[in-house]
């Protein structure tokens, strides 16, 4: 219950900052429709190969461009709890830290899914009404869903990693920014993954990367058949159990390390 209070409290505090928030609207309507004009104009001028047709194309970006804003985290948040000195309060606290870092991430997620997500979403389906996939199977919706948190959870455990690294690294900017050039390319919010060389689609289904995005699309766009889809659900879960043993032992390594630095 106490991870709970952190949660509740993430989202009232973006409650806080309403400009913020339609800002944040504007934001990923704006990078939506741009994207999705672009590629309607590079489909009807014959500049790209038709691979895939121009409404899974427009599909996958407003799927991916909506969830990559509802997967935004903060990567910086221990760094700047180094800087202030409040890291050592952190410790003190009788929690679980990472757990703590989880709640109030999720907290901020809820009040984009509610807030910006949906009504952004809504509108950009219905302008594109003519082009979006809609998906009627009650079945695949349900395993996009649970393929969706599982595709966070996997991110999540990617940026933790990065937080923990505060404990070796002054300043973990720049790795953040190599980890979201990554996840932009590798996982399709930038480029459809289908027009990506076949090699580096390959080596992409093994790694973490395919499991936050390109899984719960493909799931969506029912490019997988049942047996598929448990399987990418499983690889999900994989990743999630390595990255955060990783993630635990970075956090248990640095604990220690920040102990012989106050001593």
């Amino acid at each position: 219950m106490k991870y709970l209070f952190f949660l509740k409290r993430a989202l009232k505090n973006n409650t806080i900052y309403r400009f913020d928030y339609f800002l944040g609207c504007l934001n990923v309507c704006i990078q939506i429709f741009i994207s999705c004009e672009i590629w309607k104009a590079l489909y009807i001028t014959n500049h790209v190969s038709g691979k895939v047709s121009l409404n899974v194309v427009l599909t996958s970006f407003i799927i991916n461009l909506g969830l990559s804003n509802i997967y935004s985290i903060d990567d910086l948040t221990v760094q700047r709890k180094f800087c202030d000195g409040t890291i050592i309060c952190e410790l003190l606290k009788p929690i679980n830290y990472r757990i703590y870092l989880l709640a109030d991430t999720v907290g901020n997620i809820l009040f984009k899914l509610l807030f910006n997500l949906i009504p952004c979403s809504a509108i950009m389906i219905i302008v594109y009404r003519n082009y979006f996939i809609f998906c009627i199977n009650p079945c695949s919706l349900c395993v996009f869903f649970l393929s969706i948190i599982l595709g966070f959870m996997v991110l999540w455990e990617i940026s933790s990693i990065v937080q923990m690294l505060c404990f070796w690294i002054v300043n973990v900017w720049s790795i953040s920014t190599i980890k979201d050039v990554f996840i932009n390319v590798l996982a399709g919010t930038i480029l459809p993954v289908w027009y990506l060389p076949e090699a580096i689609q390959n080596i992409i289904k093994y790694t973490p990367f395919a499991a936050i995005y390109i899984t719960p699309l493909k799931i969506y766009l029912n490019q997988m058949g049942t047996k598929q889809q448990i399987e990418a659900l499983l690889m999900q879960l994989i990743w999630i159990i390595i990255l955060a043993l990783f993630g635990n032992l970075l956090w248990h390594m640095g604990k220690k390390k920040l102990v012989v630095q106050g001593g």
